[in-house]
């Protein structure tokens, strides 16, 4: 019975981080750009990469901490790069994220410490 609850609780954590991947993805979302107008050509373009892409890029590895990256965030919000939704929403992804990876490497070693093979680091989670 134990085994299942802890399965059920990993299945549903590895839902939550997907989601909050995907929320963290979309602080990314770069808006298309058109121009061009009478005798010239029509262009299509995405947004140029920004400091929103490098945020998400880089909580998603691993590299920046939530903390700076949600600092960062309101410092964008600040100079009128994202909005207030936009913020709000990027800064729930990524406390999101970090719990729920967290949360993964909880469960990670309850799996390895009922296998048998659990280390001292393992216990001290």
């Amino acid at each position: 019975m134990r085994l299942k609850k802890n399965i059920n609780r990993l299945a549903r954590a590895h839902h939550r981080i997907g989601k909050a991947r995907t929320g963290i993805a979309d602080i990314q979302d770069r808006d298309f750009q058109y121009g061009g107008g009478m005798g010239g050509g029509i262009y299509v373009a995405r947004r140029p990469r920004d400091a929103r892409d490098a945020i998400s890029e880089q909580v998603l590895s691993g590299e920046l901490d939530p903390i700076i990256a949600i600092e960062r965030l309101e410092n964008l919000q600040r100079v009128g790069r994202l909005t207030r939704e936009e913020f709000a929403a990027a800064a729930s992804a990524i406390a999101n994220f970090n719990v729920e990876a967290r949360n993964l490497e909880v469960f990670d070693a309850t799996g390895r410490l009922l296998d048998g093979a659990g280390s001292a680091s393992d216990r001290s989670l």
